[in-house]
């Protein structure tokens, strides 16, 4: 049993990685399209293949890094549009700052078009692979046998079907933490997953030791006090290790070093995207004739409140509901 799950979970590995070997292949190659055909030839310094070379690692590098802020590559628990949405976001960070390498590079503005028809390129890749990376994963993974237990949060098994997850996680168990516990960890034998909710850190242990002791995978629904350990700071006192928990106090530099990042980043993300902005701000007007932008108050730092636009997206009805509620009030 043990050597059988050893050599799926090789195989779910393996595949893994070519998965996502095949997903930076295909962004990566209308990038360097764009670069040989069009931009390597409109800088400063000469072409050469070391420098291509480079343009080529950095905009790997980048993507990498933007997939796991963004999670680009979690099919089993993603639905195709949330996968999609995940490149969409890893390619535009990394393009954007491409970009600005470029211009740096020419000495003066370059042409947006190319950039923009490789983005396009690489947008319809990314959509290929989500779709047919998704299809292989679920044929070839799916329906892991699921246990739900919970104490105060019900209703988890609702949204595995609800998000379209019931293609990775079967529910075979549905119970409460005080008849899991009193009937000892038996009804668990065989299972694959399981997910807690709401149940206290006491009883969470000891099924949370049972799943790793039995190669089980567990998902725990945080509590508060999760929430709060989860940022605390590692040190040792009295000779034991400990966990420090507090407010959040950034270093001057830091605090300086990311705001200009935020301010480089954002204006490299607009111009890159403004045609796409533009785009959907004239899909929005043309739909219902309403306003593209709607204003939202947000809190920073130390409960400050500050505004923001965004883009709206609520579509005819939501619209229309505002425009109702407004005239009868």
């Amino acid at each position: 049993m043990q050597t059988s799950r050893r050599t799926g979970s090789l195989y779910h590995d393996v595949g893994l990685r070519l998965l996502k070997l095949l997903n930076v292949i295909l962004v990566t190659l209308p990038f360097a399209g764009c670069w040989f055909f069009y931009y390597s030839q409109r800088v400063i310094l000469a072409p050469s293949p070391m420098r291509s070379a480079s343009m080529m690692a950095v905009f790997v590098v980048l993507f990498c890094y933007f997939g796991r802020v963004y999670d680009v590559s979690l099919i089993s628990t993603k639905r195709i549009s949330e996968l999609f949405c995940s490149q969409l976001l890893s390619v535009l960070m990394g393009d954007a700052f491409m970009f600005v390498v470029l211009w740096l590079m020419s000495g003066s503005f370059p042409n947006l078009l190319p950039a923009v028809a490789a983005l396009v390129v690489q947008l319809l890749m990314s959509l290929l692979w989500c779709k047919y990376a998704h299809i292989w994963y679920f044929n070839h993974f799916g329906g892991q046998r699921t246990a739900i237990v919970y104490d105060v949060r019900r209703g988890v098994e609702n949204l595995v079907g609800r998000y379209g997850l019931n293609q990775k996680f079967d529910v075979k168990l549905t119970c409460m933490v005080e008849t899991r516990l009193g009937q000892g960890m038996r009804m668990l034998k065989g299972m694959e997953v399981v997910f807690l909710c709401g149940i206290h850190s006491r009883d969470r242990n000891r099924i949370l030791k049972y799943c790793v002791a039995n190669d089980i995978s567990a998902y725990a629904i945080p509590r508060i006090g999760d929430v709060l350990m989860s940022g605390a700071k590692r040190i040792h006192m009295f000779h034991l290790p400990m966990l420090r928990v507090g407010r959040c106090h950034p270093s001057p530099e830091y605090t300086l070093v990311k705001r200009l990042f935020d301010i480089v980043s954002s204006a490299a993300v607009i111009l890159v995207t403004s045609p796409l902005m533009i785009g959907v701000a004239i899909a929005i007007k043309a739909q219902d004739g309403g306003p593209v932008f709607y204003r939202q108050t947000r809190l920073t730092k130390d409960g400050r409140e500050f505004e923001i636009l965004n883009v709206r997206c609520m579509g005819i009805a939501g619209y229309s509901a505002q425009k109702s509620y407004a005239i009868a009030a």
